[in-house]
């Protein structure tokens, strides 16, 4: 699994973070929690790229709240976040796949054409159906 940092991060707390300390507080943070943070949100997840896509949620919504201070509290608060956005991102994901479904229509209803039948007797009933349909 892949857990290092990785330069849009490095960029990413560049912006969020003013002065060079608090960057510096940050980029101590990302290294102290990116690698836990990937390794709890992978079971429930299952693809490192939603991890970090995830962790990088995490990271934007902490910077916003407080600064950069290691600690309990900043632990506490990025498993609160993490457990958050894993739920966020899991219902997004659901969501795309309902929608995707029920707009995914059959090939025979897309022509205006009877479901495919089952047996020979189904083909033949639906063949004479046709036909009544066209005289």
């Amino acid at each position: 699994a892949k857990t290092e940092i990785e330069p849009q991060d490095f960029l990413l707390i560049g912006r969020l973070v003013a002065d060079r300390r608090r960057f510096e507080e940050g980029i101590e943070l990302l290294y102290a929690y990116r690698r836990i943070l990937v390794r709890w949100m992978y079971p429930r997840l299952r693809n490192v790229e939603d991890c970090a896509d995830v962790a990088q949620e995490v990271y934007i919504s902490v910077a916003r709240m407080c600064p950069f201070r290691q600690g309990s509290f900043t632990k506490a608060l990025f498993f609160t976040i993490a457990e958050r956005r894993v739920t966020d991102f899991q219902r997004r994901k659901h969501a795309l796949k309902r929608r995707a479904q029920e707009d995914a229509v059959p090939l025979e209803n897309a022509a205006g054409l009877p479901a495919a039948p089952d047996s020979v007797t189904g083909n033949v009933m639906a063949l004479e159906k046709i036909q009544q349909t066209l005289s």
